[in-house]
């Protein structure tokens, strides 16, 4: 009757499992061999598929449970059967020892630039009965590599709102995810205006130039576009993205003349393809057309580069918002219909 509540309360919950076991393990006891059978199957089956979520403590349930299965089969005289179920047991302790040590060997090939190195040991480590792929260490690795459906699954799987991960849900194409997230995030990062800790509010800036934007984001993406814009004794660079976000508010042309000419805000390979897109979309002549065209080969240049290292490095996500600013390019180029992002959906 208590294995029915669970069943009825917690279908496929861990602790649903652990009690077929241990009833199983009873009846063990009780010398039952074929009721126990089919409770410790059943709840083998159902920790195994578990196992890469639980702690230490919960797998060591596991290996009593195998051990109870080969304990049953020796009992009804099956030695072949007790064998495998033996040998079961000894590749699931291994494996306890086995795959933390991968994963560490995994941990210091990522910290010495060994991407792909570390991808595949990462990956051995989870193919491992009982494993399952560290999706918190593994996604950026993925992203390095432009393995983009394996980095959004994985982050998907681990820190879902991340804002790095916010540029692959652009880049697979997950618009509604990313719109979701970036809303979410976006009221979380206006508290964040501590001067100590600016880095937020400038990637959120960095972001709107790609995220699906709403009438309602108007005033906190123009908001945190200010706060950024307003910091002193900050690297050039990290000032250049404010224009993406004022070219998405459709404001782009009267704050760029409201710059003085030796602003590091003018700055940036974005700056200047955005600059290019509303000369041509104004004059459209060939001159402003051949300086939009070098623009786009400029930003398309860089990202060549990047990608023929075969390892983007921990700022991939530039690649992607390049990549997104050289689509807009050819977008107006070609006179085509705005894409979800980037084009100015707020004018």
């Amino acid at each position: 009757n208590a294995i029915q509540s669970l069943e009825g309360s917690m279908p496929g919950h861990w602790s649903t499992f652990n009690a077929k076991s241990l009833l199983g393990a009873a009846l063990l006891g009780a010398g039952d061999l074929e009721a126990s059978d089919v409770h410790l199957l059943e709840g083998f089956n159902g920790m195994i598929g578990l196992a890469s979520e639980m702690g230490v403590e919960d797998r060591i349930w596991i290996e009593r449970n195998i051990e109870w299965l080969a304990t049953v089969r020796e009992k009804k005289g099956d030695s072949v059967e007790a064998a495998n179920w033996r040998e079961k047991l000894e590749a699931f302790r291994s494996a306890k020892i086995v795959a933390p040590e991968l994963r560490k060997q995994a941990a210091l090939l990522a910290r010495g630039g060994q991407t792909s190195e570390a991808i595949a040991m990462y990956e051995k480590a989870a193919a491992i009965p009982g494993e399952s792929l560290d999706h918190a260490a593994v996604w950026e690795l993925y992203a390095r590599t432009m393995q983009w459906e394996k980095a959004v699954e994985s982050c998907r799987l681990s820190t879902p709102a991340h804002w790095k991960g916010l540029h692959l849900y652009y880049e697979t194409k997950a618009y509604e995810e990313l719109r979701v997230h970036f809303q979410s995030r976006l009221r979380d990062v206006q508290m964040m205006f501590d001067p100590r800790a600016s880095w937020m509010p400038r990637e959120f800036v960095r972001i709107a130039g790609f995220a699906p934007l709403e009438e309602g984001d108007r005033d906190a993406v123009r908001r945190l576009a200010e706060f950024v814009a307003s910091r002193e004794g900050v690297p050039m660079w990290q000032l250049m993205d404010v224009g993406g976000a004022m070219y998405r508010l459709g404001e782009f042309e009267a704050w760029w003349d409201s710059l003085p000419a030796g602003s590091g805000l003018r700055a940036g390979d974005v700056n200047a393809l955005i600059v290019a897109i509303l000369r041509f979309q104004k004059l459209q002549d060939r001159e402003s057309r051949e300086l939009l065209e070098s623009r786009i080969r400029g930003l398309e240049g860089i990202c060549r580069a990047d990608a023929a290292r075969g390892d983007l490095g921990p700022n991939w996500h530039s690649y992607i918002r390049h990549m997104a600013w050289i689509r807009e390019g050819r977008r107006v180029l070609e006179g085509g219909a705005p894409e979800v992002g980037v084009s100015r959906v707020m004018e």
